[in-house]
């Protein structure tokens, strides 16, 4: 008896010929399904480049899926997903230790899959702007008080203490009340009350990809738009050459 595996959609995506981001596809070459749809039976499946999985449909017969977006009925499929390892880390963070490396890498890449940060070029501008915020991922919130952010009313703080309490932490230092609220309502996780909550290992990443999703910032990678990226993260080109020089470790790294 012939073994299948049968498809649950998790969210909405995409089946596509080719191994390849949807929106460089023609329509012929992919086709569109909503969450829960049913999709068949597949006979073989495994995992390809950029977090696809190639699913047979029949005889030497593939197409492609994003894997987050799907599930299979085989307990394999449940081992997580990982576009970054510790070489590729330790090669592009070379100012921290291996442990601390050890300590970040499965969090990072939780959130690479999270927040469909899956390319190369995707990679490369996250981490990159990231080891600048976190100085070289040497830290999960700012060296400053936060003092300076009291009663900042463009950041939500209009409580007293608020400057310190919401100063900049994950590996994007978001800062201010209002970003606290806003991410605490997509995470669910109450980081107003236990804002230190964002500063953890686990969090630090989870939260830095929430600002890159926000910002639309895949989009900006995908183009290689340094600039634009540097800027909306920065407000400006603060840290500039520091930025710039983790990009190009990391596109050697990555062989782009």
């Amino acid at each position: 008896m012939t073994m299948t595996y049968k498809a649950t959609i998790k969210k909405d995506t995409w089946f596509k010929l080719k191994p390849e981001q949807s929106a460089a596809l023609t329509k012929d070459e992919k086709r569109q399904f909503t969450k829960s749809q049913k999709v068949g039976e597949f006979l073989s499946w495994s995992d390809v480049a950029d977090g696809h999985v190639r699913l047979e449909v029949a005889k030497d017969v593939f197409v492609y899926a994003w894997r987050p977006d799907i599930e299979l009925d085989d307990p394999r499929f449940n081992t997580p997903i990982s576009f970054l390892s510790r070489e590729q880390l330790g090669d592009i963070a070379i100012n921290v230790s291996w442990k601390r490396i050890d300590a970040i890498l499965s969090p990072i890449n939780a959130a690479l899959v999270k927040y469909e940060i899956n390319t190369p070029l995707r990679i490369c501008h996250f981490l990159a702007q990231i080891a600048h915020e976190s100085d070289g991922f040497n830290t999960n919130e700012e060296y400053a008080s936060g003092e300076d952010y009291e009663g900042r009313d463009d950041l939500g703080n209009t409580e007293a203490g608020d400057g310190r309490r919401f100063k900049g932490r994950s590996f994007i230092q978001i800062t201010g009340r209002a970003n606290y609220q806003e991410l605490s309502d997509y995470l669910g996780i109450d980081l107003v009350s236990n804002p230190e909550l964002l500063g953890t290992d686990e969090l630090a990443p989870i939260g830095a990809g929430w600002f890159w999703s926000t910002r639309n910032l895949n989009a900006h990678a995908d183009a290689d738009n340094f600039d634009g990226i540097t800027r909306i993260i920065n407000g400006g080109t603060n840290g500039w050459e520091d930025r710039l020089n983790y990009l190009t470790r990391a596109k050697q790294v990555f062989g782009i």
